[in-house]
């Protein structure tokens, strides 16, 4: 570090807050009564002293003279505040300013951001890439969520990217990825993650890798809901809950991903804002469709039509384009998953078609009651419960 570098901002608060101790000591003086000079040039242009003519003895202090000092002195320090957050303010414009002016860059495999260099690119959606990145100090490795260049400045979709990070950040849980750090600047917008070597629950079901599903499908769901539970508890909703955003890795391990969608659960007056209609239609649950109020329930829905997806190859409603899709949701029985795989249990089939039942109220209370049940059931016939598997 160069200790002999001083910041602009560092520079600029030691002056101002200098400014502000010269006017309050200025307004001081103001209210004793102090000359603002202390000499003048005579005839000859030459600079003398005029001293001060000798005060006349002091009169008792009168009331309106000792409300005016105390104005005077309020007055300062009314001052002294103003400069303190008027500093506060331009040093927070400076760091934007300073955050904003680097030159965009394009994540490419070698290109370093922040002392993160790009390695393998993961994934790409519609305003976001994620990328393998590595910490130069330290070598280790992370994963980097970015914003693409022409969406990087989308004010909407920088919304979208910081509050999945916020939401990331207070959800610390082994089944829920870990945010790392987050940056704000103006070209680059990103966030910094564990880096979790695996793929999509839903790369497993297009790949119809059943053989693996059926060894690990029992503890994928176990692990999803837990990290519900724990997520519901500590008062949020993930709302977007599909197998997109389950990840999973080789050893079967589980870590929930994206909580751009993710809200409070409401109470007190929240309880009287209607919620947006956000979701991904396969998923929603009819609550989430028809813009009510929303509790833990809703994403039990949404855990069960991506259970059955998993078992089935397919979700539990397909329909000839959206508004049929959303209309069997909220009117159509599922079929038992039974039917499409004949290996599911009786247990299990019965079990989803009450998670996915259209009146919330039927469906279970919360998430541990879905992990009681999960561990006094099999998913596939020929497997025996092991209740205290992960």
């Amino acid at each position: 570090m160069n200790l002999n570098r001083v910041s602009p901002g560092r520079h600029l608060s030691g002056k101002c807050f200098a400014w502000a101790i010269a006017m309050v000591l200025m307004l001081a003086g103001a209210a004793q009564g102090q000359p603002d000079s202390a000499g003048g040039p005579d005839s000859s242009g030459s600079w003398k002293p005029v001293k001060s003519p000798t005060p006349p003895p002091a009169a008792p202090a009168s009331d309106d003279g000792m409300l005016q000092t105390v104005l005077m002195v309020a007055g300062a320090i009314v001052a002294l505040v103003v400069v303190v957050l008027v500093v506060r303010i331009l040093m927070k414009k400076m760091k934007e300013h300073a955050g904003s002016s680097a030159d965009p860059v394009t994540p490419d495999r070698g290109v370093v951001l922040n002392g993160f260099r790009f390695q393998n690119h993961i994934s790409t959606g519609q305003s976001s890439q994620v990328w393998e990145v590595v910490e130069g100090h330290s070598g280790r490795h992370f994963a980097m969520k970015t914003l693409l260049p022409e969406k990087a400045r989308e004010a909407d979709m920088r919304q979208f990217l910081f509050h999945e990070a916020e939401v990331g950040r207070e959800l610390a849980h082994p089944n829920i990825i870990r945010i790392v750090k987050v940056d704000h600047s103006k070209h680059n917008p990103n966030f910094i993650m564990e880096f979790f070597p695996s793929g999509s629950l839903k790369l497993k079901i297009m790949h119809k890798h059943m053989d693996f599903i059926r060894e690990h499908g029992h503890s994928i769901l176990k692990q999803a809901a837990t990290a519900l539970a724990f997520m519901n508890a500590k008062g949020w909703l993930h709302r977007d809950i599909k197998p997109d955003n389950i990840l999973v890795n080789a050893s079967g391990e589980v870590r929930i991903i994206d909580f751009a969608l993710a809200r409070r659960i409401r109470t007190g007056f929240g309880l009287f804002r209607k919620p947006k209609c956000q979701g991904t239609r396969s998923y929603m649950s009819p609550e989430q469709i028809l813009c009510k109020r929303l509790d833990g329930r809703s994403d039990i829905y949404s855990f069960a039509a991506m259970a059955y997806e998993m078992v089935t190859g397919r979700p539990p409603f397909r329909g000839a384009d959206s508004r049929d899709l959303l209309r069997k949701h909220l009117s159509e029985k599922p079929v038992s998953p039974e039917f499409h795989n004949p290996q599911v249990t009786k247990e299990f089939a019965d079990f989803l078609l009450r998670m996915l039942a259209k009146k919330k109220e039927e469906r279970p209370k919360d998430f541990h009651e879905v992990l009681m049940k999960l561990k006094t059931i099999s998913v596939f016939k020929g497997q025996k419960v092991q209740a205290g598997a992960s």
